[in-house]
């Protein structure tokens, strides 16, 4: 009984061995992911506010006050150069219209 004790100290002091039994939590965490969410809704349709939150929030659908992110909006300009006018992209586009 010893032996087995310090067996098992020894490998809960090994990283290797801290590290397998981590992967295989989050291969078991990942295999149960449909069921975790199927308890939440269930949780959200009784009424439970924190349940809906989360469930609307991992669909996208709720954003918590204050966890709100400005949006970034990028207008790209390609094929203008920089010496060009107004004037000259107006003519230009009036041109290919015309």
């Amino acid at each position: 009984m010893r032996q087995a004790r310090r067996r098992l100290k020894d490998w809960e002091a090994s990283k290797e061995f801290r590290d397998l039994i981590w992967q295989f939590g989050l291969i078991q965490t990942d295999l149960r992911t449909g069921d975790i969410l199927h308890g939440l809704v269930n949780k959200a349709v009784r009424g439970r506010v924190d349940a809906a939150k989360l469930a609307l929030e991992l669909t996208g659908r709720y954003t918590p006050k204050g966890e709100q992110q400005p949006t970034q909006v990028a207008v790209v300009f390609t094929g203008i150069s920089r010496s060009s006018s107004v004037a000259e992209l107006v003519q230009a586009d009036v041109e290919e219209d015309g």
